[in-house]
Formats: C-alpha cells, sequence, structure tokens
C-alpha cells in the first residue's frame, strides 16, 4: 500500500501553504503497516471485563516475584510448540535423504546414481549442516513466537492504560496478534536462518565423548555409561540414576565445560547477529521502533509506538524519530561498554548473561532431557509412527530454554540502567550549569552544598570537580 507524507507548513505565508503539494507517495510494507488498523471494539463482552480487572490490578505481574518464573516458563512453552514439530520434521528429512543416499548408493545400478547416494548420505550426516538446518527452521518459528508472546504480555500489562482500555484490547487481541504475526515473521524468517549457519558450525566443534570414557562405579562395579536415554534406562534404582545424572556434569571426561563454553559463544553469536539481521530487516519494511544501529526496539509500550506509526504526521511531534537521518552524537564516558555494536558491550552485556544461562541449559536439555527421554534420533523403520513423539519430546525439553532469558533480560535492563546513570552522573559534574538549570531552588541549593563538600575532598589530590 502507500501511505502520502503530509508536508510541514512551517510558511507563514497563507497563499505558500494552499498552493502547495503534496509528496509523493511512499512505499510501506503492507503487511507491517499498522495505519489500516480496526478500530477497537468499544463494547467488550464479560470475559474480557474480568481479565482486564485482573491485568489492571497486576500490571506488573509478570515482573516480579514467582510471576517472572511463570511468565518466562509460559512464554517458552508457547515458543516450544511449534519449534518441536519443525525439530522433528527437519530431523525426519535428513534421516530420509540419509536412508535414501545409503540405499541409492548401494543398490543403484549406475556409477553416477551411486556417487549421487554417497554425496546425498554425506551431506545428511554432516553435522554443521544438519544443526544448522535444524536452528535455520525450528528457531525461526521459536524466536517469531517468542518476541509475539512477550510483545502480547506488554502491550496487555501497560500501567497507564485504564481498565476500560485494558479490556477494549483484550476483545481486540486477535486481529492485533494477526496484525503483529504479519510484522515479526517476515523479518524473523530473514534473520534467524542466516544466523543459524554460524551457530551450526560453532556447537559442532563438540565432540561427545564415547560412553568408554564414562566409566562410573555402580553397585561396585564400574559401568560404560552415557547420557543417552537407552543407557540411562539399563541404570537400576534412584540412587544410581542421580549418580549418573551428576556423573554427567561433573565427570572428568564429560566434556561439560567445554560444551558451555562453545555453546556460550556460539548461541551469543547467535542472538546477537540474528537480533540485528532481525533489526535491519525491519528497517527496510519502515517498522523499526528505535534507532538504526541499537537491537534495542521498544522505547515504550508498544501501542504507543504503534499509535505514533499510526499518525503518520510529521507536523506531530516525533517521539520515536529514527535516529538514522540525523543522528545525534551524544558523548558517553563508558562507551567501551555502551557503544553499540561493539566488544565490550557484546561480551558484558551478551556473552556473560548467555554464560549463565545456557550452562544451567546444556545441563538440563543436552544431557538430563536426554537421559530422561528426549532421544532426538528415529529408531528404524516408519518415521510417521514417530514423528508425534519426538515433537512431544524435543518441544517439552526445550521448555528449559526459559532459562536463557530469565537471566539475560533483568540482566540487560539493569547493565543499561547502570551505565546511563553513571553517564548522567559523570555529565552533571562535567556541566554542572547544565544541570543545575534541571533542578529547583531547594535543589540548586542542595547540589551546591554537594559540590562544595566533593571539592573540599578532591582539592587534597589536586582535582577539583
Amino acid at each position: 500500500m502507500t501511505t502520502p507524507i503530509a508536508q510541514n507548513p512551517d510558511s507563514s505565508d497563507p497563499a505558500a501553504l494552499a498552493e502547495r503539494k503534496p509528496l509523493p507517495p511512499v512505499e510501506k510494507d503492507a503487511a507491517a503497516d499498522p495505519s489500516p488498523r480496526p478500530e477497537m471494539e468499544r463494547h467488550p463482552g464479560g470475559l474480557a471485563k474480568s481479565v482486564a480487572h485482573w491485568v489492571h490490578r497486576h500490571p506488573e505481574a509478570h515482573k516480579r516475584g514467582a510471576g517472572v518464573l511463570v511468565y518466562q516458563v509460559v512464554r517458552s512453552a508457547i515458543a516450544s510448540i511449534p519449534y518441536g514439530f519443525s525439530m522433528a520434521g527437519t530431523l525426519a528429512a535428513f534421516t530420509g535423504m540419509e536412508r535414501f543416499g545409503a540405499q541409492l548408493s548401494k543398490n543403484a545400478s549406475s556409477s553416477v546414481a551411486k556417487s549421487f547416494g554417497r554425496n546425498l548420505k554425506g551431506f545428511a550426516t554432516f553435522g554443521p549442516a544438519k544443526a544448522a538446518a535444524l536452528v535455520a527452521t525450528s528457531f525461526t518459528l521459536y524466536r517469531g513466537t517468542s518476541k509475539l508472546s512477550k510483545w502480547m504480555t506488554e502491550y496487555l500489562f501497560n500501567p497507564k492504560d485504564s481498565e476500560q482500555r485494558t479490556a477494549e484490547k483484550v476483545s481486540d487481541i486477535v486481529p492485533e496478534g494477526v496484525r503483529k504475526i504479519k510484522e515479526i515473521f517476515p523479518a524473523e524468517a530473514a534473520s534467524t536462518p542466516v544466523a543459524a549457519i554460524i551457530l551450526g558450525f560453532i556447537v559442532s566443534a563438540f565432540q561427545k565423548p564415547s560412553a568408554e570414557a564414562l566409566k562410573v562405579e555402580i553397585n561396585g562395579v564400574k559401568r560404560s555409561i552415557d547420557w543417552t536415554r537407552d543407557s540411562f534406562k539399563t541404570i537400576e534404582g534412584l540412587g544410581n540414576k542421580l549418580r549418573v545424572m551428576k556423573s554427567a556434569i561433573v565427570h572428568p571426561n564429560a566434556k561439560f565445560i567445554p560444551q558451555a563454553v562453545i555453546n556460550t559463544f556460539g548461541y551469543s553469536l547467535f542472538f546477537e547477529m540474528g537480533d540485528r539481521l532481525f533489526k535491519d530487516a525491519q528497517i527496510r519494511r519502515g517498522v523499526w521502533p528505535g534507532e538504526h544501529n541499537s537491537i534495542k526496539a521498544l522505547k515504550a509500550a508498544p501501542d504507543e509506538f504503534d499509535q505514533e506509526m499510526k499518525a503518520r504526521d510529521v507536523n506531530d511531534k516525533k517521539k520515536y524519530a529514527d535516529s538514522a537521518s540525523e543522528p545525534v552524537k551524544e558523548k558517553s564516558h563508558y562507551s567501551f561498554f555502551t557503544s553499540e555494536p561493539g566488544v565490550g558491550r557484546f561480551l558484558f552485556r551478551r556473552v556473560l548473561p548467555t554464560a549463565i544461562g545456557i550452562t544451567a541449559y546444556t545441563a538440563a536439555k543436552m544431557r538430563w532431557a536426554s537421559m530422561l527421554g528426549n532421544d532426538f534420533k528415529y529408531a528404524e523403520g516408519k518415521m510417521a509412527p514417530q514423528f508425534f513423539e519426538k515433537a512431544r519430546n524435543e518441544g517439552l525439553a526445550t521448555v528449559l530454554f526459559f532459562l536463557i532469558p530469565i537471566v539475560s533480560e533483568p540482566w540487560e535492563k539493569m547493565y543499561d540502567s547502570f551505565f546511563a546513570k553513571k553517564d548522567r552522573v559523570a555529565n552533571a559534574r562535567e556541566h554542572p550549569e547544565m544541570f543545575v538549570k534541571t533542578l529547583d531552588a531547594h535543589q540548586q541549593q542542595k547540589y551546591g552544598e554537594l559540590l562544595d563538600r566533593v571539592n573540599s575532598k578532591e582539592q587534597a589530590s589536586g582535582r577539583a570537580a
């Protein structure tokens, strides 16, 4: 669709304003453009009112106490449903290619067909390609669904809304959700598969230890075990099973630390690249609610941004102005930690929290979940009867992915707030006259007294504020 952009009537000549012609229309992405949205339903039903009443009374239920855990688990569980089916389908495709290639290389009559079969089998069993394909198909759905759930939560739990406004949102959530799906998933499909290539090659660098390397003493006898479901089923007794689960983490030959380190850098790069490619895709479509160099998307509640986008009037004051058109150069005293993109910010804001979450995820999903039932491979025979079991088990195991955002999301907010505060303090000390202008008379007096005390303490060391 096309959206005409209004002229800015900054001239004082009424005749000139009357004769001014509008600019040519600018092409916009019709799927993501929020302007044609239908009006909100103004008469919400009883269920919508009941939900809105609870939401309005608990606007931060998902941000405090046990609500944080419940929110992250539910959000991950919802995203794991399409993820599980996609993983099972992609694995079935690669398993089918492997079997077909093996059969062709063995039974084909021509050398060309045999060579094709060998190459097909080699591709299907090539670790990085297989891992990248699994991640590309499945994490596109997981990340898209997770972002949709996050948006929906922030959209409904807006403390600025009245109870009536919240009820209107609840009654209108289906068309709003469809609109948001059209906005999120095209960009996710253009970003996650590319980032998946990096993750696929990195995680394939880990070589799982053999069962012979993992000898565990059970009932006085040393046994060779690994963390597969088949091996775990042979262990009798709860105490022995717990001992084996512990050994999968702390055994000297378990290679848990190397796997956690590989996963940390692999997933950190995957998240960073995926977020930046997603941002670039949304910029091209004209729906990115942030600065062009920043992956921080929303600067306010999502519905407020949508309303600003819907207005599309250059006469209005733009709360969400595009910084790429007129970049504002702000001096940062801690640019190593805050410049985006930058090595310091990537290490301390992305890698550090990811390391904590991915270490727990590596233990819980990649070791223990495999033992308890998620043996993610198709047995010999027809794959169709096994499909739903594989999808269910992989989906349930991937619910544990909540261990990453439950650490990283609050850390990122705390990190940004910490350095923003330190920058404000540093700027106030460098330019006190600018800072004092924002204070009332009493605050200016107290600030002057504080500045005098700081100067008196620092004069001894030859520094004055």
